[in-house]
């Protein structure tokens, strides 16, 4: 894992790992890990996850079986959730010895059921998902921290407000955040944000904002 994009100070104690969709680097998630850089004022970095092999984001969503097949296959290989949590928690270790004092996490779609899994992490102070994928209400029982979840139209919303309920009771949910996103789709903060929409751009502007929010009130905590 060669390539990670980095922004924001060093030496704050700082950190946000942040964890693409499936379609990698794109300009429009860059662009949110500036905001996110700059208004909590932290290092953030996006590590290449997927090695260089991002999903096409023309083939997104598959028109065929075969496409079907071919994406499940992807999730089970290069995209395992279970072979991503260990490169995750190095990157966090090493930012600790770095002298990082704060590290939340942040998600989007694939990248939202990571984020969620790190929080049951003991080197993570805080964890958001922005319109994530393949989360059910169970993924809250083993979080320890401070949760972030803005879902757009598109996902399951029940099942993320079961989660939410689920971590109402905990020590910290005063600290925690949550909004859904109905006038925009799946994908509106990352790679498939369509900024010369003014209420995408809005929204999006608007989730970041929100994100933001929520670190800077973890990590002075």
């Amino acid at each position: 894992m060669d390539k990670v994009y980095m922004v924001g100070p060093e030496g704050t104690g700082k950190a946000i790992i942040v964890i693409y969709d499936i379609f990698g680097f794109f300009p429009q998630t860059l662009q949110g890990a500036d905001l996110l850089a700059d208004a909590v004022g932290a290092r953030v970095l996006m590590p290449d996850f997927l090695m260089g092999k991002p999903w096409p984001a023309d083939r997104f969503p598959p028109q065929t079986k075969i496409e079907e097949a071919q994406l499940q296959l992807y999730f089970g290989t290069t995209a395992n959730p279970l072979l991503t949590i260990p490169y995750i928690n190095r990157i966090a270790e090493e930012l600790k010895k770095e002298g990082a004092t704060k590290v939340g996490v942040l998600g989007f779609c694939w990248g939202g059921k990571l984020s969620i899994k790190c929080g049951s992490q003991s080197w993570a102070d805080g964890v958001a998902a922005i319109h994530p994928a393949m989360l059910t209400a169970s993924d809250a029982d083993k979080i320890q921290v401070p949760l972030a979840l803005f879902p757009s139209v598109d996902e399951p919303v029940e099942e993320y407000e079961g989660m939410v309920k689920a971590l109402s009771d905990k020590p910290w949910s005063d600290k925690n955040a949550y909004k859904v996103y109905p006038s925009v789709s799946h994908g509106f903060a990352a790679a498939r944000a369509n900024l010369t929409d003014p209420d995408g751009k809005a929204q999006f502007e608007d989730v970041y904002t929100r994100t933001a929010a929520f670190f800077k009130d973890v990590f002075e905590s």
